[in-house]
């Protein structure tokens, strides 16, 4: 028999890790460093944000979260292309 809390307490403590994660992802976003963390990051939200969703507020809700991990992910690539893209331009320049 399992306790009515047990659930309850899993699904809180995944709710939790998925908003430490979003949050910190997003950081790294923000202040443009370690974009490859960040994409990481990203993309290792999905199926958090999947199940929380579903469990939660059922699968639409559970999908429409993509959009969460989405904007980091896309947000990654951009701070990687911007990162590569101003590497190049040093290096041409002669200077590192």
């Amino acid at each position: 028999m399992q306790l009515p809390i047990v659930p309850l307490v899993l699904n809180t403590a995944t709710a939790l890790s998925v908003v430490v994660i979003y949050v910190l992802s997003f950081y790294l976003v923000k202040k443009k460093k370690e974009p490859v963390v960040s994409l990481i990051l990203g993309l290792a939200q999905i199926p958090f944000f999947i199940h929380a969703g579903m469990t939660f507020l059922g699968v639409i809700a559970g999908l429409s979260a993509l959009i969460f991990p989405a904007v980091i992910i896309v947000l990654s690539i951009g701070n990687i292309r911007n990162q590569s893209a101003s590497r190049a331009a040093v290096q041409s320049d002669g200077r590192l």
